[in-house]
């Protein structure tokens, strides 16, 4: 058995026999890969968030505050209705890209998002719930770059608040 194959079956003995068998394919074909890792190594109650899903989900949200503070800066470009079209659009956008990182009721690898997701999303639903009605409200959607700190202090994209 070569070293590289004995090193595998050693590691994946320790991390359960459920295992054991892609592992050594795996180091055979060089095919092992870290979501096979993760499906034994961490519980059933963990949830896994990729960080190129994560900077996706926090570049779309990005995207939208700077996409209402336009929309909200062409006061007079835009027509009441096609300005609630368009803050109704990028809400829907950013309550995509918080589905997308969300977890409910799971750990995750990203204990920051975990603790302050929620309000975000429920900040997101209240603010559309708001642009939607009749007459429009589009003040909850003005105050969701302050949620944004919750996470997030200083410049373009700040550091994280742990």
């Amino acid at each position: 058995m070569s070293r590289r194959l004995a090193t595998v079956a050693v590691v994946c003995s320790l991390v359960g026999t459920a295992f054991i068998g892609s592992a050594v394919v795996g180091s055979v074909t060089g095919c092992v890969t870290a979501a096979q890792v993760r499906s034994v190594t961490y519980p059933a109650s963990f949830q896994y968030i990729p960080q190129e899903r994560l900077t996706d989900s926090m570049w779309r949200l990005a995207r939208g505050v700077q996409d209402l503070d336009d929309t909200f800066g062409a006061s007079t470009e835009l027509a009441d209705a096609d300005r609630q079209t368009r803050v109704l659009a990028i809400l829907d956008d950013m309550s995509i890209a918080t589905a997308a990182i969300s977890a409910p009721g799971q750990n995750t690898n990203h204990p920051t998002i975990e603790l302050n997701l929620d309000r975000l999303q429920v900040d997101i639903a209240l603010a559309r719930s708001a642009a939607a009605q009749t007459p429009v409200d589009f003040a909850p959607a003005r105050q969701l770059p302050t949620a944004c700190l919750s996470c997030h202090v200083g410049g373009p994209g700040g550091p994280q608040r742990h």
